[in-house]
């Protein structure tokens, strides 16, 4: 009997071991563009030469992927793949022992050691989500943001079981720094992070009335330290330096997203037509029978924990509203938190309806194990039906693209791309893969940021020794027509070019090279 309990308590471990081992099975072994990975090209850039990325700037994953460099693995995009898988293992085994003690200390279940099943059941069912399952393949930031989010709600349950003030204070000031700490990996921890201050305020609001709770403003801006390796980069590594946020008014403009302000509209997040989709989504993710324990549980909570119950669906709520209010490809894994918390509940659902429910009729031990692997198959085998169908598409094609792309080029070349995957793919090139410091990439779709052009200039300075002043380059082809007769130019896609310009494409089918422009007399006429 004790040999079962101890395996009992290693349930959460090999619950996230399992969901490793399966993301390590369906990984590909290097960087791809699929699966909404378009930006794995320019983190993986990043993380290589401790550059910059789009805003807000992701700093905490960029310091923590810096642990890459100690996986034995040439292709350094997928040691950033194993990364993601890590933290999304980690997210599950985290989870699968926050269920468990919330269930164990549970005074209206008092649940034994096969609580920890529930846990590990949670734990299967968040990690072979479709949506946490593509992202854990991947060179992306979300994964370490669900982590940071479960990290957050178990620290907000440890304080809530705090023995004393003092001991409230302590752990109140951990979550304080883990919140300022997660900005730096997604701003969507901050909803999980307010969500878990307001629990524990409206559990016993007098906790907070001691002076000694006003140490999580510090403790807090300690966690946003992190942002300081922003400006301490910035302009390090000109090719990755997005926003170069040297300034404070740069700074600014990098935390607050201010080049995608125009992507927000809060109206839409209380379009009815807008949500529906969303809950859809989340409907799905979690499946029928994950919705069913998830509201089981969140009935058990109502009568155990209610203001977990309340602030669990309200987050949710909050979660599908803020979602619902961005416009971009990839604002899915933004229903992160809610997903967390709809697995929370599915375990303690599930605990209740099968353990409690039944534990009167199936004492043997067997039976049990019988009826837990039948539980497996209905929650779990579709999520990962659904999931695998999903990940089997990913593709190394970028990681091909990029390198035959730069590898072909004539030395000297500048590289001109449309868009974000295909840049970030020839930057990853000549930055990581391939390596060539003679080359110089370009990405169209953000010349027009002043910032951009200036470290455009230093680049083309530093590699090519062309000094070029191009703040007032407008377009394409103003730059190129600045540029050097000698200077090879390439496009990595099929350009529409004015009459004048003529291009061919090179041997490897995937790149053309620009043959023939006007003259500087007819451009000056």
């Amino acid at each position: 009997m004790q040999n079962v309990r101890t395996v009992r308590r290693y349930m959460p471990a090999v619950a996230g071991i399992c969901i490793f081992l399966l993301y390590l099975l369906t990984m590909p072994q290097g960087l791809t563009a699929d699966l909404g990975g378009s930006d794995g090209g320019e983190l993986a850039s990043a993380v290589y030469t401790r550059g910059l990325v789009h805003p807000p700037g992701y700093p905490t994953y960029l310091l923590l992927a810096q642990s890459v460099w100690l996986i034995p693995l040439k292709s350094f995009a997928y040691r950033l793949n194993i990364f993601s898988a890590v933290c999304a293992a980690g997210a599950t085994a985290l989870l699968a022992g926050m269920v468990s003690k919330m269930l164990q200390r549970d005074s209206h279940l008092k649940a034994d050691d096969s609580a920890y099943l529930a846990g590990a059941l949670a734990a299967l069912g968040l990690g072979c989500t479709a949506l946490v399952w593509t992202q854990a393949v991947i060179v992306e930031v979300y994964t370490l943001a669900a982590l940071w989010c479960v990290v957050l709600l178990a620290l907000a349950l440890w304080a809530d079981r705090s023995p004393t003030s003092a001991a409230f204070t302590r752990r109140l000031v951990f979550l304080a720094a883990a919140a300022g700490l997660g900005l730096g990996s997604h701003y969507m921890t901050g909803l999980m992070a307010g969500t878990c201050l307001l629990y524990l305020v409206i559990r016993d609001y007098k906790r907070f009335l001691s002076p000694g709770t006003l140490l999580l403003i510090p403790g807090f801006l300690l966690g946003l330290l992190v942002f300081a390796y922003l400006p301490l980069r910035a302009g390090a590594v000109p090719i990755s330096n997005w926003g170069d946020p040297r300034s404070l008014d740069r700074l600014i403009s990098v935390l607050r997203a201010e080049v995608y302000a125009d992507r927000v509209d809060w109206r839409a997040g209380l379009n009815l037509a807008r949500l529906a989709s969303l809950v859809r989504v989340l409907v799905e993710q979690i499946g029928v029978p994950g919705v069913i324990c998830a509201g089981v549980g969140a009935s058990l909570l109502w009568d155990s924990n209610r203001p977990l119950a309340v602030i669990g669906g309200m987050l949710v709520l909050v979660d599908l509203a803020l979602t619902s209010s961005y416009f971009s490809a990839d604002i899915l894994p933004y229903l992160y938190p809610a997903l967390i918390v709809c697995w929370t509940m599915a375990g303690v659902g599930w605990y209740l309806v099968v353990h409690q429910g039944l534990r009167n009729r199936v004492k043997h031990p067997v039976w049990y194990g019988v009826l837990y692997g039948v539980a497996v198959l209905v929650l779990v085998l579709p999520l990962v039906y659904r999931g695998g169908r999903e990940v089997r598409t990913a593709t190394t094609a970028a990681d091909a693209f990029g390198r035959t792309v730069v590898e072909d080029a004539p030395e000297g070349s500048v590289i001109f791309s449309n868009g974000n995957a295909e840049a970030f793919s020839v930057r990853y090139a000549v930055l990581v893969s391939v390596r060539r410091d003679d080359i110089v990439p370009v990405n169209e779709w953000t010349l027009w940021l002043e910032w951009y052009r200036a470290d455009l200039s230093r680049v083309l300075a530093e590699r090519r020794k062309i000094a070029l002043d191009l703040q007032d380059v407008q377009n394409t082809l103003e730059m190129i027509d600045r540029l050097p007769d000698d200077t090879p130019v390439i496009f990595s896609y099929n350009p529409n070019l004015p009459t004048g310009y003529h291009v061919e494409v090179m041997e490897n089918g995937m790149a053309y090279r620009l043959v023939e422009r006007p003259t500087r007399d007819d451009n000056d006429q």
